[in-house]
């Protein structure tokens, strides 16, 4: 991966240009950003890229093996790229920070983003497309899905199960064992003590801080 795209121009790519421009510091492998797509060039002007905006991916005829990062944080259009890139001849290779701690056991797929100080623990499958911000922790044995998206300082404890396409807001805890389905919403600070199902959003309720849910 010696030259990526990087697909969205708004605040996670900035970031994501940050750890790129850091790991080449401190690594062997050196990784020049070739430009960035975004439907509209305004987030790109006020970020000042120096590398070009490229416009819509959709319209971008991409060379045979071409590498591409995902920085978006919405699960569903994370989801559209995840799929739309799929179908082409391109790469959606991991990008993992110098930092992040990754044991040799974990079994990852591809398009991964592993930001600063993640950690992920021994015999952790990992799915493909995640977005694991920085300081978030994924301990041993636990199952991830696909195209999940852990805000920062994300806790997972151990042995936990947890499906494709859910949103963790910041600081959110989950306790061990705990199983998760598919599509939840999981408001920041939550503390998650009992199994979730499909399509929920959970929140804190105004009185006495009890946790509620809802349907999407």
């Amino acid at each position: 991966m010696n030259e990526v795209y990087i697909v969205g121009a708004g605040g996670l790519a900035a970031e994501l240009t940050e750890y790129v421009k850091d790991n080449n510091l401190k690594m062997e492998e050196q990784v020049s950003i070739k430009g960035y797509f975004d439907v509209s060039s305004k987030a790109y002007l006020e970020n000042k890229f120096s590398s070009p905006y490229l416009g819509d991916e959709r319209d971008y005829s991409f060379s045979k093996g071409s590498a591409v990062l995902i920085a978006i944080g919405d699960v569903k259009a994370r989801n559209r790229c995840i799929e739309y890139f799929s179908n082409l001849d391109v790469l959606l290779p991991n990008f993992i920070h110098h930092s992040a701690f990754i044991a040799s056991s974990v079994n990852m797929k591809g398009g991964n983003i592993i930001c600063p100080n993640v950690i992920i623990g021994p015999n952790v499958i990992l799915g493909q497309g995640n977005l694991i911000n920085y300081s978030s922790a994924i301990p041993h044995d636990c199952h991830i899905g696909d195209v999940n998206v852990f805000s920062p300082n994300v806790q997972i404890t151990g042995q936990t199960g947890i499906g494709s396409s859910n949103f963790f807001g910041t600081s959110v805890t989950c306790l061990p064992r705990i199983k998760i389905g598919d599509s939840n919403k999981i408001q920041a600070g939550i503390v998650v003590k009992k199994d979730i199902g499909n399509g929920r959003i959970i929140y804190c309720g105004s009185k006495n801080n009890d946790i509620k849910s809802h349907n999407l």
